[in-house]
């Protein structure tokens, strides 16, 4: 089983990973905000608004973990016959800080703009992850903040002088 930190672009972004069941994926009446259905738009990677944890009450951990994130990356998987859980598709939505909200029953929603498929961007954050990503699924209507690694920043450890 592929561990979470084996993630390559923990080492530059904070990733809120959130998965997605077929059901929603594949029914047309769940659109995007421009009434797209979600799953053409997610192929076309110009999705730009999503709810992770659909008919769930947002909690104030919720808003921590998407706060913290830079980009949620989302794998939509779906159940073969044979009970084995196949991967769907994979995006990677840069979060908007300032448009993140609640609706009226109360689940999240988040903002922003898709890395595009083919892009640096996506390799970066999809391809290069796609192993772990496919094979870490115990999320399970859950989502999962993976913060960056802090190696080899600098650390200013000096009080700053008065008057500044």
């Amino acid at each position: 089983m592929a561990q979470l930190e084996d993630l390559k672009a923990h080492e530059k972004y904070n990733l809120l990973l959130c998965l997605f069941k077929s059901d929603y994926y594949n029914d047309p009446t769940n659109t995007d905000l421009e009434g797209k259905p979600f799953k053409q738009t997610c192929e076309e990677c110009t999705l730009t608004f999503f709810r992770p944890r659909m008919d769930k009450v947002a909690q104030e951990e919720d808003f921590q973990k998407v706060r913290k994130a830079d980009y949620a990356v989302a794998v939509v998987y779906e159940k073969s016959t044979k009970e084995a859980i196949v991967q769907r598709s994979v995006f990677a939505l840069r979060i908007d800080h300032d448009r993140i909200e609640v609706d009226d029953g109360g689940s999240l929603g988040i903002y922003g703009i898709c890395a595009q498929k083919g892009s640096q961007e996506y390799e970066e954050l999809v391809n290069k992850n796609a192993y772990c990503l496919t094979n870490y699924l115990q999320l399970q209507n859950s989502m999962k903040l993976i913060e960056r690694k802090n190696e080899g920043l600098w650390v200013f450890t000096h009080k700053p002088m008065k008057g500044f």
